[in-house]
């Protein structure tokens, strides 16, 4: 989250939703075009992780009786996500893949243009033990596929499907779970892959997931269609976001929205499902351009 909204709720609400640690790293990072369509991320980091308490319980308002979290989360199976200070050597890989990748050729640089298929991501993240006395050990491997497309008068969608799993877990810590881009505020960012209702940690998994978005901009579609509105070129967004956690099963966001509010802000309902029972709905504003 934003350490700037992160700081708004602590100092007037008293809610302290962000977690930190101390991170000292190196770390280094290559890419390259293989051939057209085909790219290659890769790189290392070593880093040494320290655990931190919080250092103040001050704010500005807010109810005196409710005490900050500390910075090890809930979880839904963890009784601590604490950790003892540790290193980890982590690599990772990623492999992006566009089947007849358009592009044009400038005489300085190559500018690629997109691709009507999908495209295709293929990553995998190894912590490797016993370099410079690091103890994390794990790999994880996974893929993900994602596009976004022009339906002309309708509008355009886009959508993101990911899968993966936790291949060897001989020694992790909670920081190395998944962990995925949730949301406890009002404040949202509405970037393809992100929840709007979900808990930030809660739902971070050791084993395998699925998760899948899907987001169409109507663009004037409907209320180009409605006098009295049309003039004012807002235009309406349809959001699903999807989960699925071996420890916790299935979470569901559906979410309505206005975008283009004095053609840069954006407002949505949200409404989230779950096994478990804990269904929440909400409003979140953010930037829709």
């Amino acid at each position: 989250m934003s350490p700037f909204v992160n700081s708004v709720y602590t100092l007037f609400v008293r809610r302290n939703y962000m977690k930190l640690y101390q991170k000292s790293y190196f770390k280094a990072i290559f890419q390259s075009e293989i051939m057209n369509g085909l790219r290659l991320t890769t790189g290392f980091e070593y880093s040494k992780r320290k655990f931190l308490s919080n250092s103040t319980d001050y704010s500005f308002t807010g109810d005196e009786n409710r005490s900050f979290t500390p910075n090890d989360p809930d979880h839904v199976l963890l009784m601590s996500t604490q950790f003892a200070d540790h290193s980890a050597f982590i690599f990772d890989f990623n492999l992006r893949i566009r089947v007849k990748e358009k592009y044009m050729m400038r005489p300085d640089r190559k500018i690629n243009l997109g691709s009507k298929y999908p495209t295709l991501n293929i990553f995998y993240t190894s912590a490797i033990p016993d370099i410079l006395r690091t103890s994390i050990r794990f790999d994880r491997i996974g893929v993900s596929i994602s596009e976004s497309r022009s339906l002309g008068l309708a509008g355009n969608s886009s959508f993101l499907f990911e899968i993966s799993t936790l291949a060897s877990r001989d020694s992790i810590s909670f920081i190395d779970y998944q962990h995925f881009q949730g949301n406890r505020t009002v404040v949202g960012n509405f970037n393809l892959g992100n929840f709007q209702l979900l808990d930030y940690y809660f739902y971070s998994t050791l084993d395998r997931y699925f998760k899948a978005h899907f987001e169409h901009h109507f663009n004037g579609f409907i209320f180009n269609k409605m006098p009295g509105i049309r003039q004012f070129k807002t235009q309406a967004v349809f959001t699903i976001n999807y989960l699925n956690t071996k420890e916790v099963g299935s979470y569901l966001e559906l979410g309505f929205g206005i975008e283009h509010i004095f053609k840069i802000f954006r407002v949505d309902f949200f409404m989230s499902l779950n096994e478990r029972g804990n269904n929440r709905q909400g409003v979140v504003f953010g930037f829709g351009f």
